[in-house]
Order: structure tokens, then sequence, then C-alpha cells
């Protein structure tokens, strides 16, 4: 990842800081050592000239050496602190990846209630739909019997009418036939 390769190159900026210090180091005691010489060189006077010149390069090595590893501290020093603000920048990234993710998880979970409420909605409506249907058919059967029994009421009072006709024509014919009993006896 890329904290990982962040911290790796932390580490190795490190070890180079510290390699640093030691040339650092060792540059000081060369100055000294060259320091030493050039005092001895002019203990021995004109013997020791040549003496002198190569502990005067010496010494110019050693301050040189010493610049460079200033130079590479500053060098050493900057590339701690990007690497820092680039872990750091990658531990926010993570870390708003990770907000992202469990933002995203929560609205996935959102969107599969309203998906499944939807389907509840929808088997509902068709519920609703199939029993109205159902209702309406009861409705028709319903008004299907009601003018079945409407014909046969009607029916019936025709009948009863007729049967009032038929009852009275009896009557007559039986008042009739008294009549004529009572004549003829």
């Amino acid at each position: 990842s890329i904290s990982d390769s962040v911290g790796e190159l932390s580490q190795q900026t490190q070890q180079i800081a510290s390699a640093a210090k030691i040339i650092e180091e060792i540059a000081e005691q060369t100055n000294l050592l060259a320091l030493n010489a050039a005092i001895e060189a002019a203990r021995a006077g004109e013997h020791g000239r040549g003496f002198a010149v190569v502990a005067e390069e010496v010494r110019g090595l050693a301050s040189r050496t010493r610049n460079s590893t200033s130079e590479i501290h500053g060098i050493v020093n900057a590339l701690i602190s990007r690497s820092e603000d680039a872990n750091r920048k990658a531990d926010e990234g993570k870390l708003s990846a990770d907000e992202g993710m469990e933002k995203m998880l929560s609205a996935e979970s959102t969107l599969n209630d309203i998906a499944e409420s939807v389907t509840n909605i929808a088997e509902m409506a068709l519920q609703m739909a199939a029993a109205v249907e159902e209702q309406a058919q009861v409705s028709d059967q319903i008004n299907e019997q009601v003018e079945k029994i409407s014909d046969l009421a009607s029916n019936n009072l025709s009948k009863g009418e007729e049967s009032t006709d038929c009852v009275k024509n009896i009557e007559q014919i039986a008042n009739d036939l008294h009549e004529l009993v009572v004549r003829f006896k």
C-alpha cells in the first residue's frame, strides 16, 4: 500500500541520515587529524613542508566532506518531512476512502430497503387489484342474482294476479252454480 511504501521510504531516509552523520563524524576526526598533522609539520620545520601540504589538502577534503554532509542532512530532512507529509496524506486518504466505503454500504443498504419496500407495495397493489377484481365479480354475480330474484318476483306477482283472477272466476262459477241449484230445488 501507499502507506507501507512511504513508511519504507522514511526508514531508508533515516538510514541515509545515519550514514551521513557517520561521514560527518569521520570528517570531523579527519579535520582534527589534519590539524594535528599541520602542527607536527610546522614543528618539523623545513622537513615537514611536504607533509604540511598534504595535511592542508586533507583538511580541505574534510571541510568539503563536512559541507556535503550538511547538504545531505538538509536533503534528508526535506525527504523525511515530505515522507511524513505523504504518510499523513495517505492516512487521511485511507480514512476518507473508508468513510466513503462506509457511506456507500449504508446507501446500498438503504436502497435495498427501499427496493424491498417497493416490492412489498407492488405485491400489496397486486393483491388489492385481485381483491377488487374478485369483489367486482361477486358484485356482478349479486347483480345477476338480484335480477333473477326480481324476475322471479315479477313472475310470481304475475302468477299471483292470474291466480287471483282464476279464483274470482271459480268463485263466480260457484255462485252461478249455486244460483242454478237454488232455482231447481
